[in-house]
């Protein structure tokens, strides 16, 4: 089973994904493409760019497609990434190539996870960067993953309130998909 946690920053994604590590000790946890980049010595700005974005969207892509067979949790999937780029990118600008790509690595998540931002916003919005940014990737993925505007037909579960109560909401899905 393999389940992403997704949505955009500072709505609680790595929260939850080390409390269902707590409460779903067999699942590996799998740090998001930022991490893994930042870890590798990739710098990045202070207002990412789309070509930062566009390298997160192929690292996460090509993590999806070459981890082994097994029960894992990702902080974040490459439609979170997706998101960014159309959210930075001119509205002309074509993004098929990476729509394909995102559609052959989707199938290999059993289930998405969308963590929206919620109303009232549980984070201090004092605190929040790029908090315009924010809200339009937010936007787009509920439009990705909960009304699938975007055709990717994937499993999505939105969850919100307090984390047990999304750990609790998880849980339970996981369950009924064996």
């Amino acid at each position: 089973m393999r389940v992403a946690i997704s949505g955009t920053h500072a709505v609680g994604k790595t929260t939850l994904v080390r409390a269902l590590a707590t409460r779903l000790p067999d699942f590996e946890c799998i740090e998001e493409a930022y991490v893994l980049l930042a870890d590798n010595g990739v710098e990045f700005s202070d207002r990412p760019s789309v070509d930062e974005f566009d390298a997160m969207f192929d690292l996460a892509a090509r993590t999806l497609s070459e981890l082994e067979v097994g029960s894992q949790i990702l902080d974040r999937c490459p439609l979170d990434y997706l998101a960014y780029v159309a959210a930075l990118s001119p509205a002309e600008t074509d993004l098929g190539a990476q729509i394909g790509q995102a559609r052959d690595a989707l199938r290999h998540l059993d289930l998405v996870v969308f963590v929206p931002i919620e109303v009232p916003d549980r984070i201090e919005t004092g605190s929040i960067t790029l908090p315009r940014l924010r809200r339009r990737v937010d936007e787009l993925l509920r439009a990705m993953l909960v009304d699938d505007e975007w055709g990717f037909s994937v499993s999505a579960l939105e969850v919100a309130g307090t984390i047990a109560e999304r750990v609790d909401r998880v849980c339970a899905r996981i369950a009924t998909m064996g």
